[in-house]
């Protein structure tokens, strides 16, 4: 608890202190690729798109695929995120992300229907003016799993998820 507390500390000192940085970004709308947790055998990524509504303030949807041995999972992610702060070419921002996800196949721990919602925090990198790498982590998950013929279940884990994105404005 300490640890999340003084996270949130820093990052509250360091939105008040870079208030008015401008960000390079040129365009309000983005379209992202994502990738998650690959390794030899398995992939999860994805395709996204995202538009800011204010300066700070972005909605965005993402569209994935996991694949593994004997496994597949297709989700939809609604989400928002809050830039926090600005420190050219680098925002450092938060968020909350919403998932809806099918599993099947006989290596999924929990077939079936899962439903989530999570906290993240990221780092957007401008490598040009319209092109940008981020990096998130997911710092709460809370997934409500329906497995097919048994009760819905719920688990909360803390800091479970990081993802990698790449994301080209227009």
């Amino acid at each position: 608890m300490k640890k999340v507390l003084n996270i949130a500390l820093l990052l509250v000192f360091c939105f008040i202190l870079n208030a008015n940085a401008q960000n390079d970004r040129t365009a309000n709308r983005g379209l992202i690729f994502s990738m998650a947790n690959a390794t030899l055998g398995n992939y999860e990524g994805g395709l996204g798109a995202k538009m800011y509504f204010t300066k700070d303030m972005a909605g965005r949807i993402g569209f994935g695929l996991a694949l593994g041995k004997d496994l597949t999972t297709i989700n939809i992610s609604p989400g928002v995120t809050l830039n926090l702060m600005i420190s050219k070419p680098v925002t450092f921002y938060t968020g909350a992300e919403m998932i809806i996800k099918s599993a099947s196949g006989d290596n999924a721990q929990n077939p079936g229907f899962q439903f989530g919602l999570g906290g993240l925090l990221g780092a957007e990198w401008m490598v040009d003016k319209n092109v940008s790498l981020s990096g998130e982590y997911y710092l709460l998950s809370i997934n409500m799993m329906s497995p097919k013929g048994g009760d819905t279940q719920t688990a909360i884990a803390i800091g479970a998820y990081a993802k990698m994105l790449l994301t080209f404005y227009f």
